[in-house]
């Protein structure tokens, strides 16, 4: 809160958006705790439920992210995978789409498998090289799916 306050704000205007700064300045400098972030949203919702802070404005999300929230929804539902592994594809999805196809949905029908392989061959390297082979032929898999499910 000094940090806040301290940058010419007023307590009432503590907002996700003032959080992420400071957490952003904040990692410059030091390591992040894993419960840093979580702890911050706890102290928002608090704050709002004491009437301290105004609600929460609603977020925009972007296509890319709708795209991947509709693909989660099917992976959770008709796949019936658990939270944690879609959590995981939700991740890898939402990188894929914003490298491959920028421009969202409307690149989908341009995607062909050596611009997947492509994007995995690159990125093979961000995991084990038996990781890389596998997301070559899930990835292609799924982008089928997200073409389907959109």
């Amino acid at each position: 809160m000094d940090w806040h306050v301290g940058n010419g704000h007023a307590p009432q205007d503590l907002s996700e958006v003032y959080v992420d700064r400071f957490l952003e300045h904040r990692f410059k400098y030091w390591s992040p705790d894993t419960g840093d972030r979580s702890a911050l949203r706890r102290l928002l919702s608090a704050l709002r439920e004491e009437d301290l802070i105004p609600a929460a404005l609603p977020v925009e999300r972007t296509e890319h992210e709708q795209i991947v929230d509709v693909f989660a929804r099917y992976l959770s539902n008709e796949r019936g995978l658990a939270a944690s592994t879609v959590g995981s594809h939700k991740l890898l999805s939402l990188r894929f789409l914003r490298e491959v196809c920028p421009a969202g949905a409307d690149g989908f029908a341009a995607l062909t498998p050596e611009i997947v392989i492509g994007y995995v061959e690159r990125h093979a390297l961000d995991g084990s090289a038996d990781s890389g082979k596998s997301r070559t032929r899930k990835g292609f898999n799924d982008i089928h799916i997200l073409q389907g499910v959109w």
